[in-house]
């Protein structure tokens, strides 16, 4: 540990106990007399209690309608009650805000406002929560990940898309807030518990979850603990068609990832009201998920090692299309002959356990003409693949079997096509496991952590000034480290196969695989499965380990904010403006010599933002608000960005990757101004324009360095060279611009509400080169209608949103593009009684297939054709 990280501790740590010690006793003493005063004069405290979605759409406009800054609300219905099962699915209902779907096709990323999803901000209860990653080729998040986050236990979500001078800074985007429940906000004995069940309409299991929350305090109101506890198990599949031919990792074929994810949620909140000016709150949140998963692929390999070789590989006279990009064939019929083409399953599986955890006490206590805020907590996550088992099984280029050796297998593929492939295989039982051969097996882990100490301290000021109402003035400090590391093993394959030489000998055969879904008519259609039992044998065969110095990357940011802001009101019109100021010093580390556990290096930086925000309502009439803000803001670059680490090292080329701890954060200067009409207790139309000028952006670039090599091009080991390194560097700007249209209202027994949000984005090189900006849709919309009455509700959504680029896989980090998207989702609830919930929830109910297409190279062919299916929730829920 650093010195700088164990001072900052020790300070994090000594004010802590300053807070909770001995500021507290001066202020319990210096309130004695009036804490006996103001509990005799106290008044009962009124409770709203939010028990359908008409009260539930009352709060999220109410919340807006009277907010200084432009924000949106989602408020749980009740206890147990949010919308959605997945957040961030939740999120997309709301104007402006898109989603990215993962692996297994829930939503994951969220972009606001055409932004890339790295740049919107996610806090809880407004702190950062660390968490990290599963996927092995992946780097960490600066959002939360909101798989960690049971929607159970979330009260409300805010959407800031303008930014105050007292929030935290890293949303170019926006920032979303989700909000936990705290015990003297609710009735005292509160009991919630529900039992699920989930389904997924390709998959015969089924998966449950439970959820448990109890809230109780005093007869005096001042002092609660509430506790919440969360157990889900989620079945998460996808069938794709994987098309890599125009990188230059040269595979194509079929997929098919399955993931069974546990998740164990701990929410924990103590309140003690001293009095009514000065409250304690200690908030623990900790959340562990096992996210066990298999990926595996029939693939079809070729021209990895040189493109224009394969090229020889087809029979005479058959046609074929070549890649541009890579000179390789991209249809055809394949005969083999080659040492560059394999026919094989390649087969992935992963243990990994994610966790994170929050610990955040809160001091705040309210004087005769001002406030005090002070929070100081810490949180950590550790995860990664928890090792990644790969297996590869099939027949080389070199084996008698293909017909251009003598054999009769022979391969007819199509990769041109716009979505999903054809692949007919000649001569060959795609599920059967008798011709399959070992080709490999390995087991690598990528180990990922991400932690951050703060204190912050936050004063309002009561002014007596005609305009000006309150001053606020705070600070917040830092420290914030997160890494990547990975071992490799060794492992004993004589031991896991013994004489077995094909997969069906081995014993590790789980049956057929069917993919039919994302394949073009005509193609094979069943493939060999391999069961979990090739993983274990991996894992019980270990004969060594080595950590791979090279993809270690370390970097801690220390950063400091203080900020100044005015909250103004008059007749007609109120709002806020006022400075943030932020310094950010990064230190980077990772290894010269990936063999050299002694060759540890730093490399530092710093840089500094000064971030004015401005945000006005103004009451044209008593049921309609005009607003406008500007605001510059900024985001820090991603995790992966900063890495140090050297990857993909070529020796003969003297090329290499590197991340780049200099890199500047993307800064824009924002402006938006709307118009909001609110007719009747629940109805609302809005419109809303807003425009981001992107100052600076991180794209990727060459510089020459040295670089030390294990193995010399030279001879000698170590030796010292220069390199051409593909580094991230500042793109010249760009910008984001668009409208936004909302509507909701109220017929009798029956709502609906749509939002459409229009816009487009670009982007600029330093070479003058245009494009698109990744997650932008220039057109995305959400309907939904509802009905209610005493004992029943039904609602039934739609969301949309047209192509958009996004960033590919970790593979090639290309640019490709996403086809057009819509998502059905729906449920019913029946009311039994006061204290018993019955529903029925379906996600994705039309089985939406995803497309996604490369962006550069021979355009328009498929990258990936994705298929997840619905998924089904039946709940039973109780609440007294």
């Amino acid at each position: 540990m650093s010195s700088c990280q164990f001072k900052k501790r020790l300070l994090v740590s000594s004010i802590a106990m300053a807070l909770s010690g001995s500021f507290a006793t001066s202020l319990l003493a210096a309130e004695a007399e009036q804490s006996q005063q103001d509990s005799d004069d106290s008044e009962e405290e009124t409770v709203i209690v939010i028990t359908g979605i008409r009260d539930s759409l009352k709060a999220n406009l109410s919340q807006k309608r009277h907010a200084n800054s432009v924000i949106e609300a989602i408020t749980a219905e009740d206890i147990g009650k949010f919308p959605d099962k997945n957040l961030a699915e939740s999120l997309q209902r709301v104007p402006g805000v898109t989603i990215n779907r993962g692996f297994a096709g829930e939503g994951n990323e969220v972009t606001i406002r055409g932004v890339d999803p790295q740049l919107t901000q996610t806090l809880v209860n407004g702190q950062f929560v660390a968490s990290t990653s599963w996927f092995s080729l992946a780097f960490n998040r600066r959002s939360f990940n909101m798989d960690l986050m049971p929607s159970e236990i979330v009260s409300g979500i805010e959407v800031h898309k303008s930014p105050t001078a007292s929030l935290d800074e890293g949303g170019v985007g926006g920032t979303v807030i989700l909000k936990t429940r705290k015990p003297l906000e609710i009735e005292a004995n509160k009991f919630f518990a529900s039992a699920e069940v989930m389904k997924n309409s390709f998959e015969s299991d089924t998966a449950p979850t439970v959820n448990g929350m109890y809230s109780w305090k005093n007869e005096q109101d001042n002092f609660g603990i509430l506790a919440a506890y969360s157990r889900a198990e989620t079945i998460g599949f996808g069938n794709k068609a994987e098309n890599y031919w125009e990188e230059a990792w040269s595979a194509s074929g079929i997929s098919q990832f399955r993931q069974e994810r546990v998740r164990d949620t701990f929410d924990i909140n103590v309140q003690y009201a001293v009095n009514e000016r000065l409250s304690f709150d200690l908030h623990y949140f900790e959340s562990t998920l096992e996210a066990d998963n298999t990926n595996q692929n029939f693939l079809l390999f070729g021209g990895c090692c040189s493109p224009t070789g394969g090229l020889s590989t087809f029979a005479a006279g058959s046609s074929s299309t070549v890649s541009p990009t890579t000179g390789i064939p991209m249809a055809g019929t394949l005969i083999g002959g080659g040492s560059n083409w394999v026919l094989a399953q390649d087969v992935n599986s992963r243990r990994p356990e994610l966790k994170s955890d929050l610990v955040d006490f809160t001091v705040d206590y309210e004087g005769d003409s001002y406030k005090f805020h002070g929070s100081v907590g810490s949180t950590t996550a550790s995860g990664g693949n928890g090792g990644n088992v790969n297996s590869l099984w099939g027949i080389t280029g070199t084996d008698t079997r293909w017909l251009g050796n003598g054999g009769n297998v022979s391969v007819d593929f199509d990769m041109t096509l716009a979505s999903g492939m054809f692949v007919n295989v000649n001569g060959l039982d795609l599920n059967d496991p008798n011709w399959q051969g070992n080709l490999a097996a390995s087991l690598s882990e990528t180990t990922l952590y991400d932690e951050e100490d703060w204190l912050q301290v936050d004063l309002e000021f009561d002014m007596e000034w005609e305009v000006v109402e309150t001053i606020k003035v705070g600070m917040k400090a830092r420290d914030h480290k997160f890494g990547k590391s990975q071992t490799n093993f060794t492992v004993d394959t004589n031991a896991i196969l013994g004489a077995n030489s094909t997969l069906g000998s081995s014993g590790f055969y789980s049956g057929g695989i069917n993919v039919s879904g994302v394949m073009a008519s005509g193609s094979d259609m069943v493939i060999a499965g391999v069961g979990s039992g090739f993983d274990s044998a991996v894992r019980s065969n270990i004969t060594g380990a080595t950590p791979l110095y090279a993809a270690f990357g370390d970097v801690e940011e220390e950063i400091s904010a203080f900020y100044v802001q005015a909250d103004f009101a008059g007749d007609y019109y109120r709002g806020n403006f006022g400075i943030r100021y932020v310094e950010t010093d990064v230190t980077g580390s990772t290894f010269a010599d990936g063999n050299d556990p002694t060759s540890r290096f730093s490399r530092t930086s710093n840089y500094s933002d000064v971030l004015p925000s401005f945000n006005l309502a103004y009451d044209l009439a008593e049921d309609t608000i005009l607003r406008f803000s500007a605001a510059e803001v900024m985001s820090r670059p991603a995790y992966g960005t900063l890495n140090p680490a050297l990857g993909g090292i070529n020796p003969t080329s003297n090329v290499a990757s590197s991340g780049n701890v200099a890199i500047d954060p993307f800064r824009a200067n924002q402006f938006d101004a709307g118009i909001e009409w609110y007719f009747g207790d629940n109805n609302f139309i809005g419109a809303a324009i807003f425009y981001k000028d992107i100052e600076s952006f991180v794209t990727s670039g060459t510089i020459q360095d040295l670089v030390f090599e294990p193995n010399g091009d030279q001879g000698a080991p170590n030796d010292l060279e220069l390199y051409t390194l593909t580094v991230p560097i500042q793109g010249k700007g760009g910008h984001v611009q668009g409208i936004e249209l909302n509507y909701q209202q109220l017929f009798g027994n029956f709502g609906f509400i749509g939002n459409v949000t229009i816009s487009d984005s670009e982007g600029e090189t330093d070479d003058g080169s245009k494009f698109d900006l990744p997650g932008n849709s220039e057109l995305s919309y959400n309907l939904t209608g509802f009905y209610q009455v005493d004992d029943f509700e039904a609602r039934l959504t739609y969301t949309f949103r047209d192509e958009y680029l996004a960033e590919g896989t970790a593979i090639s980090g290309s640019l490709d593009v996403f086809e057009e998207q819509g998502y059905l989702d729906g449920g019913v609830t029946w009311h039994v009684n006061d204290y018993l919930d019955l529903s029925l929830e379906g996600i994705n109910l039309l089985e939406e297939t995803t497309i996604q297409r490369h962006g550069t190279g021979t355009l328009g062919t498929n990258r990936v054709t994705t298929e997840n299916g619905a998924r089904y929730y039946i709940k039973a829920a109780i609440r007294f």
